[in-house]
């Protein structure tokens, strides 16, 4: 991966096809904010380290543009459990941190009062006695 510090605000970055996909508007975490060219409903979107094959007086991508849009497109897809697959890992970890705390304390709280009621419901009608 090549040097954060080489790409600069105002770069332009091409993909591997040779399409110009618009120029570097700045750091993100785990990468780099795209100023696109063509606006389109896909807007923006930050460029990941890992998409970066070298920097020279431009930023090369190691894919096409059509893979760079699917990309982009995969990054703001979110599977039912809230997890975003094809995100970075680096992006990723942030996410952790806003997650709710752990869903299994939940279930092994609600199967302890479930115990403790089929327990009690034994014990009043003599089926169980301490």
């Amino acid at each position: 991966m090549p040097e954060r510090t080489a790409i600069a605000r105002g770069m332009q970055v091409v993909t591997a096809d040779g399409e110009l996909l618009g120029t570097i508007d700045g750091e993100s975490q785990g990468g780099f904010m795209l100023k696109r060219l063509a606006t389109t409903a896909d807007g923006g979107d930050t460029i990941p380290d890992l998409w970066i094959d070298r920097v020279d007086d431009h930023v090369h991508l190691n894919r096409t543009g059509a893979e760079a849009v699917a990309g982009w497109k995969s990054l703001r897809f979110k599977t039912s459990s809230g997890e975003r697959p094809g995100v970075p890992e680096a992006m990723r970890a942030d996410r952790a941190a806003e997650r709710p705390g752990s869903p299994w304390l939940l279930w092994l709280v609600l199967a302890l009062v479930a115990i403790a009621a089929i327990v009690a419901v034994l014990a009043m009608t003599g089926r169980i006695a301490f």
